[in-house]
């Protein structure tokens, strides 16, 4: 039996359309005539059969049905227990009927263990068990490191530094030391350019906030 001009056509172009879709796609036309022998063209190898194939029982159901309102987009399916994304596209011809169906059958077993790969790739752990997100910022160069940091220590203590009187610039370069920023060449300058006080200034800041941090009882050993 000859297939409708529709499906003719489409027969001519499922291998270079296998082709352009990659690895582990199948192209499966039915010609809905003969359910028993429906399969008119295949390319691909997903499922393993051939032309003279037999319908699907998804297929079959619809037949039974009448049930081709829309096409079936990216379902789940299986095969010999591969997973697959499937999609049925209804060819109809010129008064509306359909004739037949154009299935696509994506083998999706190397996608699900890149995908896992991605995902295992992906997961990041925390360096400490903390409700609070490790978050790491990377600059192209220090200065922008500098003025970020400082900023955002400026942000935390919530007051402008026009504005702060001693305590308030302290705070701020606690702030900072437990950051880490005074590990970072040039940034005492930095920081008492920004707070607008002396570079002693700055240094006498630290140096007590650290010999207090050190005589506070949480700090003295335990014996």
């Amino acid at each position: 039996m000859k297939p409708h001009p529709a499906l003719e056509g489409l027969k001519q172009v499922v291998e270079d359309l296998v082709k352009a879709m990659g690895i582990s796609c199948e192209l499966v036309l039915h010609d809905l005539r003969d359910p028993s022998c429906s399969i008119i063209a295949i390319a691909g190898d997903v499922t393993g059969r051939k032309v003279g194939g037999p319908l699907t029982d998804l297929g079959l159901r619809l037949l039974r049905s009448g049930q081709f309102e829309e096409n079936l987009i990216a379902y789940p399916a299986t095969f010999d227990g591969k997973p697959l994304r499937s999609s049925a596209i209804f060819v109809r011809d010129e008064s509306g009927e359909v004739i037949g169906v154009l299935c696509v059958n994506i083998d999706l077993t190397y996608w699900m263990v890149a995908s896992k790969l991605i995902g295992e790739l992906c997961d990041t752990k925390p360096l400490v068990q903390s409700d609070e997100d490790v978050v790491e910022t990377f600059e192209v160069n220090v200065a922008n490191m500098l003025k970020r940091i400082v900023e955002e220590a400026i942000e935390e203590v919530g007051k402008p530094v026009s504005l702060m009187q001693k305590a308030q610039k302290m705070e701020v370069v606690r702030i900072l030391d437990k950051e880490g920023l005074f590990l970072i060449r040039g940034a005492i300058g930095y920081v008492a350019d920004v707070l607008g006080v002396s570079r002693a200034t700055t240094y006498n800041y630290l140096s007590e906030l650290r010999n207090s941090e050190q005589s506070s009882p949480s700090a003295a050993q335990v014996n």
